[in-house]
């Protein structure tokens, strides 16, 4: 095939090539279109669309040869026509991208479908250009797209992961490997609950099942276990992943919130426990009194209370300082709670008021022996007690009592036993 030639124009030739029928038929099509002689590369038929694409007149276009159409960058000097693929252009056709020319001179991705025909004896090559710059666009955008999605999804401070219809891991990120404690090869392909399994799995709560069954999405907290069995507490949300409208699976969601569970559970204790000794206060000591209650109404347990009142609390803030009796009310509080049974309650209620609850007391000589461990406890060893003494006054549940008749009587008690001079022990059965 000879190379380029430049000499003057055939564009006489244009209607000897095509009829009428075919020259109109031309015209509607929305790519351009090129007739090209295979023997020397010259242009010698084109539609309006390819006017519009290389910003050329036909008169223009069918002075060039499809050589002059390249953009320099696609060109090798060496081989100008080896882009054009003319030597395997067949009368299958060849379909290929390429940059084009435009008058402007810039270039034009196309998309060429070229096809050997024969036309008068002398073979031609029907070329249909498509201009695919929005196509390439398009793909740059979804490519840039993906890619922005791609490095979310891996740098994302929470643990995701993808599970198909079948259970089956098909993509796991960077922060749900350290998070579930397995390496990104043996969580992918592997069943969901294998690598981090919870409570939910294989139950109807399971975040999967609830997607299939129709909710658009699912939060909850739960238990997960790592690949050493660590339980770890996760807010976990759970939204359908689609592809073509069709739900093949879940996106999950793991955040740890181990944190955030621990300063829950600080905070219920704050707000069940009294600062400065860490026993039960008021509120925790009521909710178990009030069970007690229930138990010995129903006669499945016997109850006492003992009221406990720091005798010389005051002269020691006086002449010592708060933070000294501070320190007293703190060893008081560790040396009650040694010298009572692991069903009792020892608690503060402000003061220098404790109160202790026996749920399981048989009768008043069982509520005696603790309060004499009590008494002996408080006044036992030296140091931070400061020979501290209790008045201790003690109420046996009578059929009827409730929470304020209880503890009015053992509070009677304990001003009985202050009065007798303290460090001593008063019941009221």
């Amino acid at each position: 095939m000879p190379g380029p030639d430049h000499t003057s124009g055939h564009r006489e030739q244009a209607p000897l090539l095509l009829s009428s029928e075919c020259r109109l038929l031309l015209e509607y099509v929305r790519d351009a279109v090129l007739l090209v002689r295979r023997s020397d590369g010259r242009i010698v038929t084109v539609n309006q669309a390819a006017e519009m694409t290389y910003g050329r007149s036909s008169d223009e276009l069918l002075q060039l040869t499809v050589w002059d159409l390249l953009h320099p960058s696609v060109v090798d000097p060496s081989n100008p026509r080896d882009t054009t693929r003319a030597g395997e252009i067949d009368e299958q056709g060849v379909l290929f991208r390429s940059i084009h020319l435009h008058a402007d001179g810039r270039g034009i991705p196309v998309e060429v479908n070229a096809r050997l025909a024969g036309t008068d004896g002398d073979a031609m090559i029907v070329a249909v250009v498509r201009d695919v710059s929005d196509r390439i666009r398009i793909e740059r955008e979804l490519a840039a797209a993906y890619e922005e999605i791609d490095q979310i999804f891996e740098t994302a401070a929470d643990g995701m992961r993808i599970v198909d219809r079948d259970y089956l891991v098909l993509r796991v990120n960077e922060t749900f490997v350290r998070m579930a404690g397995v390496s990104r090869d043996e969580a992918v392909g592997a069943k969901c609950y294998e690598t981090f399994g919870g409570d939910m799995c294989d139950t109807d709560d399971c975040p999967l099942r609830r997607i299939l069954a129709g909710e658009d999405s699912c939060t909850y907290e739960a238990l997960k276990r790592t690949r050493d069995g660590t339980a770890i507490p996760c807010l976990v949300a759970a939204r359908p992943f689609v592809r073509d409208g069709e739900i093949i699976g879940i996106i999950e969601d793991f955040r740890d919130i181990t944190e955030r569970k621990q300063a829950e559970e600080r905070a219920q204790h704050l707000a069940a426990h009294d600062a400065l000794t860490g026993l039960p206060n008021r509120l925790l000591f009521s909710d178990r009194l009030e069970v007690a209650l229930a138990q010995a109404s129903r006669g499945d347990a016997g109850l006492a209370v003992l009221f406990c009142d720091v005798d010389n609390l005051k002269a020691i803030n006086d002449s010592l300082g708060h933070r000294v009796g501070d320190e007293v009310l703190h060893t008081l509080a560790q040396r009650l709670s040694g010298a009572v049974r692991k069903a009792d309650t020892v608690a503060r209620l402000g003061g220098d008021e404790f109160v202790i609850l026996l749920p399981a007391a048989h009768g008043v000589d069982d509520a005696l022996s603790v309060a004499r461990k009590v008494l002996e406890a408080a006044g036992a060893g030296e140091g931070a007690g400061r020979g501290a003494t209790l008045s201790v006054g003690i109420a046996i549940y009578r059929e009827g009592d409730d929470a304020s008749s209880l503890l009015s009587r053992a509070d009677e008690a304990m001003y009985e036993a202050k009065q007798q001079g303290g460090n001593s022990l008063v019941v009221n059965a």
